[in-house]
This record gives C-alpha cells, structure tokens and sequence, in this order.
C-alpha cells in the first residue's frame, strides 16, 4: 500500500514537466481543453484541416511525381507508318512476286520513298523498294520491254535524261525501257453511250490505262474506263456480237486465252465475244499462211516492240499471236530473212545505241533488241545461191555444137 502511493505522488511530480516536452517538441499543438467533448474527423475532413502551407508542399510533391511518370507527347506519325497506311489496299499492295524493282542493293526507306516509290522489307528475297501500281513502270512483263537505251546505260541516264524506267534485276532482257503510255487523247474521244466497258467496277485509271483504254470518271452511270477508237473492241453492236466464249467465262479467260473481247454491261448478249478483223493485209503479207507462222514460243524471233498491235505487225509482214503470254507477239515468219538467226552468230549491222528505224529502214537489218549481250542490228541472212542443175548440159551443149 505504501509503495503505491509513493509511485503516484512521483507521477503528479513528473507531469508538468512530461507536458513541457510534448508542447515544446510542437509549438502547434494547444492543451487539450478536457472540458470540452473529442469530436471524431472523418478521413475526407482531415484535408481541410491541414496547414496550408503542408498543402502547398503536398500539391508541388504530387505535380513533381506526375512529371516523371510523363513519357513525353504522343509519337508523331513517323513515314514508315505513313508508308504502312499507304501500303493497305493502296497503290503498294503489291504481290512480292509483282514486284518492279525501283533502287537498288541498300537502298533506305526515305531514298525509295522520295523516289515516289514504295518501300517493304518484311518480304525477303523480293524487292524491297518497287514500283506503286499507278506508276507508268509498273507491270510491264520483262520479255515484252521495249529499249529505251544501250548495253551497259546506268540508272541516272536512264530515268533522268530519257525518262525511262530501269529495272537490273531481270537477266537478259533490256535493262532500260519505255514505260506504259496512255492511249492519245484523240482515240478517247467517245459519246458516253457509245462507250464499250473495257474494265470492271473499281477499276482505277492506272489499271484502266494500262490495258490500253481511256479512263473518265466525269460521267456517271456510263463505263469510266473503255476501249478507244481504235481498238478491235470498240464500236461493235452488242446484237452483232460473235460469241467467242460460253456461258459464265470470265474475263481473263476471254481476253488472255482467247484473244477476244470482254463486256459483261449488257444482258442477253454474248459477254466474250470476237473483235472486228484487222486492215487489209498488204500484198506481201503471209500472215495467212499458217505454216510460215507456225513458230515455236522459244524460237520466235522479235520483229516489233512493246505494245504493237495486230495491224501494225501484220504491215510489217510480220506473224501476229497473242495466245502465248510469255513468248514474242509479234515476230517474223520463217521465210524473212530475219528468221532463224541464233543470237550468237549474229554479224553486226550497226553500233551501240542504234535504234529500229535506222537499222531496217537505213540499212536493210534485222532488229531484235531483247537478248543481251549480242548485237541488236544484225545482218540477215542472204539468199541460198543454188546452181542450176542445167547448166553443165547447157554448157556442154554448146560446146558440142561449136565443135
């Protein structure tokens, strides 16, 4: 008993100067008035009641935190991603196997892009920079390129002086070649309801362009993309068609295999049917004799140029023969002088550089631009001299007389 009131007489002794420490260590805090009730706070009600100034301190902390969890501003759209936009369903869809090479080895994103052209590294052993589909260098099939240049022309020569399209990855073909052209203005010139449908819905004006038809889209509820004037398809009476098909062929079978003309526009009529037949054929023309153009695909040798039409070879006395995609069209019959002639055992006609017209017209060659390596103007072969066989008797005969 006497020890515990020893103990409390030591804590009333101890209090004043415990309370001056806790006071002094936070000059902010009052004596606790016990008179007065303790009110609880609510967690939502403790901001209020914070210092200003700890506030203050607070709000700069949590602005400090936020600026170093920023990652910066949103990434501005970069040109492969504005390369990757243009590529979906645009003029760069383009199977690898399509592609027309448009640089060369090492060749960068911005250089091909600045180059107009489209660039796509995802496909290897394909070109990774290449031609867009509205590019007049665009889908010209190698073995139909038409020169543009000589043996060993470099890429600046090429595109910048002739403005041509130069393409190194294809052996054995021209290497610098003319691009597509439009058809001339003139032949476009067709009333919208005379126009014969040469495309199909969608079609754009390259594609439509590069079939050879003219392409206009100011007119509505009429074919945008048609035959020009001077094409086997045009002008032809859908009630006069000749069928050239069956029914339910399409396009590519008509127009590729057949070689005749495709419209499907109009109901209950032939949709395959064939083109008008070409001028009349020149006196010396042998076009009509199958066996002189009986050639094989491998043994065809060239006599014109990309984008020669029936008519035009066949003025040439030349054999005409779209069936083959791959092989010459049009190409010489095997009684020209020009046929038959092996690339290497050719004798040359003329000089580097020498275009078609000066080698057949000025010097009487043989032209044929589409295997490297040889000339391209060579001499024809001269006619077989024959003795004949009378001539001995005839000799002798005359001698016996003289005798």
């Amino acid at each position: 008993m006497k020890t515990k009131i020893v103990f409390l007489f030591t804590l009333l002794a101890l209090a004043p100067i415990i309370h001056g420490r806790h006071t002094s260590s936070n000059h902010r805090y009052e004596k606790l008035d016990e008179s007065k009730p303790v009110e609880l706070v609510e967690p939502e009600e403790l901001e209020e009641l914070k210092d200003p100034e700890e506030l203050e301190d607070q709000e700069e902390l949590e602005d400090l935190e936020e600026v170093e969890e920023f990652e910066g501003p949103p990434p501005e759209e970069t040109e492969e991603s504005s390369a990757e936009e243009l590529s979906e369903g645009g003029v760069c869809s383009v199977e690898a196997e399509d592609r027309n090479d448009c640089g060369w080895i090492g060749i960068d994103n911005t250089t091909c892009e600045n180059r107009g052209c489209c660039y796509d590294e995802t496909v290897s052993d394909a070109a990774w920079c290449f031609y867009p589909t509205d590019n007049k260098c665009y889908g010209i099939d190698p073995v139909e390129r038409e020169d543009c240049g000589y043996s060993g022309i470099q890429r600046e020569e090429c595109e910048n002086e002739r403005g041509c399209c130069f393409d190194h990855t294809v052996p054995n073909v021209p290497w610098c070649f003319k691009g597509t052209e439009p058809p001339a203005e003139g032949v476009c010139s067709v009333e919208a309801e005379d126009r014969n449908d040469c495309g199909w819905i969608g079609i754009d004006e390259a594609t439509c362009e590069y079939r050879g038809c003219c392409y206009d889209e100011t007119v509505p509820d009429v074919a945008w993309c048609f035959y020009p004037t001077d094409n086997k398809c045009y002008g032809i009476d859908p009630v006069e068609r000749e069928d050239c098909g069956h029914s339910g062929i399409q396009r590519e079978e008509c127009e590729n295999d057949r070689g005749c003309c495709f419209d499907h526009t109009v109901p209950n009529v032939p949709w395959c049917f064939k083109g008008t037949e070409p001028p009349a054929k020149p006196a010396n023309d042998h076009s009509t004799l199958g066996d002189i153009c009986d050639v094989e695909s491998e043994d065809r040798n060239d006599c014109g140029w990309y984008g020669i039409d029936e008519a035009t070879c066949e003025a040439r006395g030349c054999c005409y023969d779209d069936t083959k995609p791959k092989a010459k069209w049009c190409f010489y019959p095997t009684d020209n002088k020009c046929y038959g002639i092996k690339p290497q055992e050719r004798e040359d006609c003329g000089y580097i550089g020498i275009q078609r017209e000066e080698c057949e017209n000025d010097r009487g060659c043989c032209f044929d631009h589409t295997v490297q390596g040889v000339p391209w103007c060579f001499k024809a072969t001269g006619p077989v001299s024959v003795a004949p066989p009378e001539v001995e008797t005839q000799e002798g005969s005359a001698g016996a007389s003289e005798a």
